[in-house]
């Protein structure tokens, strides 16, 4: 892994930490009392993680960007948990869904110029869903509020999706 690509992941890792925490932190939406809208855009630093990067270090960075989240979003331990199974999952769904030709030898991390882009955002878009069904699942740590789970994470996961969405085609992280 090049040192442009150590430099682009820790710059991805401190915007989307800083855009989490002082804009989309103050982000939610009330339905009949009850917030029901998150907006999370910093699953996207754990998305698109380079490939070369070992799983240790996958979750190590996750931890630590959820970690830094939870620090100033007074609520230990939620995103820290979250972002590690979401890069617990990328690097399954990776290798799960993985092309017949395997993966270009130039691609450093999961784009859409050089994966197909329906694959890409079905990608981003099953893990995105994973992070926020885990991240409220255990917050609220009952099935018994499993209607205000899916509800959250519906209403959460069409809001992020979109914004992750814009990010991916205005900022095109495909390139270096």
């Amino acid at each position: 892994m090049s040192s442009g690509v150590i430099q682009r992941n820790l710059y991805r890792f401190f915007l989307f930490a800083i855009l989490q925490l002082l804009i989309f932190n103050q982000v939610s939406w009330t339905l009949g009392g009850r917030e029901v809208l998150y907006v999370m855009i910093y699953p996207l630093a754990i998305i698109l993680l380079p490939l070369a990067i070992p799983h240790w270090g996958a979750l190590l960075y996750a931890g630590l960007l959820g970690f830094g989240i939870d620090l100033f979003s007074e609520s230990p331990g939620l995103h820290a948990s979250a972002a590690v199974f979401t890069a617990f999952c990328q690097v399954i769904y990776l290798r799960v869904f993985m092309p017949r030709d395997g993966y270009p030898s130039t691609m450093d991390g999961p784009n859409k110029k050089q994966l197909n882009e329906s694959w890409f955002i079905r990608m981003v878009a099953i893990l995105l869903l994973l992070h926020l069904l885990f991240f409220f699942s255990v917050q609220a740590f009952s099935p018994y509020f499993w209607k205000e789970i899916l509800l959250k994470t519906s209403f959460s996961w069409l809001a992020s999706m979109l914004l992750s969405l814009a990010w991916i085609y205005i900022v095109n992280p495909e390139e270096p």
